[in-house]
């Protein structure tokens, strides 16, 4: 399996703070870099709104924040209805 096609643009693989946690970024490497990247809620955001609109310290677990962003940017695009 070739893995995220975001882990190149993923900040969170290169974060300081994640650096000093070796052991938490490996199972977030294994569980959604490198496997399921579809359940990550950073690859959902990505693909939905941007890569520039996922949050920096979103992490791959924090599914409800991101379907939470996803809806707003699509109502956000949502054209508004015009009065007939």
């Amino acid at each position: 399996m070739a893995g995220c096609p975001k882990k190149d643009v993923c900040t969170l693989l290169t974060d300081k703070t994640f650096q000093k946690m070796p052991g938490l970024l490996q199972r977030f490497r294994q569980n959604f870099c490198d496997s399921d990247f579809a359940l990550c809620a950073r690859y959902q955001v990505a693909v939905e709104c941007g890569d520039a609109a996922v949050p920096e310290p979103m992490l791959p677990t924090q599914i409800d924040w991101a379907q939470q962003l996803v809806r707003e940017n699509k109502t956000a695009k949502t054209p508004p209805k015009q009065n007939c």
